[in-house]
């Protein structure tokens, strides 16, 4: 899943530092009512913003116009435009792509535009 991608390269940057995500989960699905109680849709709507540094990552997300939609605050739509909006706004290495009449993590694509997305993510590998 992109939100759990994305949630490995939030909190273990040590580790993780790329997410390639392709009809992210950063909704309310999954919410931990204690800590976050929206879900990955906390990551857009407040985390991001009210984190002071800027951590060592790099994100590409993706979602089809035709995604998943169950309201706003579990709509593939809103939030991987919330959280892009959030992360270009505290000068992140971040891109977004709508893909027209595309749906869930949608399989054309994915071949059409995966390479082009790996190359972006890893456009400063090695650096010597």
């Amino acid at each position: 899943s992109g939100a759990a991608a994305f949630t490995l390269a939030w909190f273990y940057t040590e580790r993780f530092t790329k997410v390639l995500s392709y009809s992210a989960t950063l909704t309310a699905q999954g919410a931990d009512k204690d800590n976050y109680p929206k879900g990955g849709y906390e990551y857009g709507e407040h985390i991001i913003k009210e984190t002071a540094e800027v951590k060592p990552i790099r994100v590409c997300l993706e979602y089809g116009s035709k995604d998943n939609n169950f309201g706003p605050t579990k709509s593939q739509a809103i939030s991987n435009e919330m959280t892009y909006t959030a992360l270009k706004d505290k000068g992140y290495h971040v891109r977004l792509h709508v893909a027209k009449d595309a749906g869930h993590v949608d399989g054309g694509v994915m071949r059409q535009t995966i390479a082009e997305n790996l190359i972006w993510l890893w456009r400063d590998y090695p650096k010597n």
